[in-house]
């Protein structure tokens, strides 16, 4: 084993379930990369536009890129065609201008917006006020192209190297999807496999897709599918679906979506990338029958769990594992602590959704 798989092993060994890593490749040479990606590694942050854009076109296609650094609105450009995340996104000016280069993409750009926390002034980011004033004008309803993760922050500089002194901390952990369970959704996990429809949507333009679930968040994924693939499929366990009766309708209205009702996903087939999927119809009835679809990407939508294990004896959670916050603002039980986005209750986070499918 590589020194580079043997760094990687043990600081995974450290992590809590349902956080990821992203290795911070930037400055070290595509074969660097390619060491950690036989390794299994799949998640890389680049601080340089050009640079990661270089490497994206060197390395393998199923990478997830992170832009980590500080970002110029002249250099989006680069990398809107294939990034995953952006981090630091501190201005007003620099999500609109992320709006721009989406749209002309013709993809959903993810985004988290960077909060000033460290006590230098050297340190960027959004004035809490300032961003929470920001918010209130319901600036990203009129940002369709560009959906917001959460939030970031850079700590204090400390030679303590056992603490990170801040005067606001923000828990932006997020919630990690739900699988079904089936052995098929490792083996093509990345190779058509997702869960998640806004960001690998894209590459399916054209296609033929299932989408798994019956609630709000398979009618939003399949909504949103519809408007890239040629045709979506929705493989729902029960009769009937169980979300909100506007995305029922969504879903039920739109000539690219079929229903398949009463179904169950046994098992994906394909060589090098997901080609069908196995399904069963009345499953445990005496009108049972087997089948196959032919699609090319398989996306999840039964839900999401939060990544909220760390936190569990320290902060206040509602049953579902969930951050509570105050219901005005994202403030929590401890003072100077705050939730945004999907860590946080996840009734504020389906409000958002709902009031952004009306845009």
């Amino acid at each position: 084993m590589s020194s580079i798989a043997c760094q990687l092993s043990f600081v995974r060994s450290t992590l809590p379930e349902g956080v990821k890593l992203v290795a911070v490749s930037k400055t070290h040479p595509a074969e660097a990369i390619r060491a950690a990606y036989d390794a299994g590694h799949r998640v890389f942050g680049e601080s340089r536009p050009q640079e990661l854009r270089e490497k994206h076109e060197a390395l393998p296609k199923d990478i997830e890129w992170h832009m980590i650094g500080h970002l110029q609105t002249n250099k989006i450009k680069y990398i809107a065609p294939f990034v995953a995340l952006i981090h630091s996104v501190d201005s007003a000016r620099l999500a609109e201008a992320i709006q721009r280069e989406a749209a002309k993409c013709g993809r959903t750009l993810e985004i988290l917006l960077e909060i000033h926390v460290a006590e230098e002034e050297t340190k960027t980011g959004w004035n809490m006020a300032e961003l929470m004033e920001y918010v209130r004008t319901a600036p990203f309803a009129r940002m369709p192209d560009v959906c917001v993760r959460g939030v970031m922050g850079i700590a204090t500089n400390t030679d303590d190297g056992t603490a990170i002194k801040a005067d606001t901390v923000i828990i932006a952990t997020g919630a990690s999807a739900k699988y079904l369970g089936i052995d098929d959704e490792q083996r093509y996990a990345g190779r058509g496999v997702s869960a998640c429809a806004t960001c690998d949507g894209f590459f399916y333009r054209k296609k033929t897709v299932a989408v798994v679930g019956g609630g709000d968040t398979a009618c939003e994924e399949a909504s949103y599918l519809s408007n890239l693939a040629d045709k979506v499929y929705m493989i729902v366990r029960k009769d009937y679906l169980r979300a909100s009766k506007v995305m029922q309708l969504r879903v039920m209205e739109n000539q690219k979506i079929e229903i398949l009702f009463n179904t169950n996903t046994v098992g994906l087939f394909g060589d090098a990338k997901v080609e069908g999927a196995h399904l069963v119809r009345f499953k445990g009835t005496d009108r049972e029958e087997t089948f196959d679809i032919a699609i090319d990407g398989f996306f999840l939508g039964i839900g999401h769990r939060p990544n909220t294990d760390i936190f569990a004896s320290q902060i206040a959670l509602d049953e579902q594992g969930y951050i509570k916050t105050d219901g005005v603002t994202t403030a929590t039980n401890i003072p100077g602590v705050f939730a945004a986005g999907d860590v946080a209750d996840p009734r504020y986070r389906q409000a958002i959704k709902i009031g952004r499918a009306h845009v």
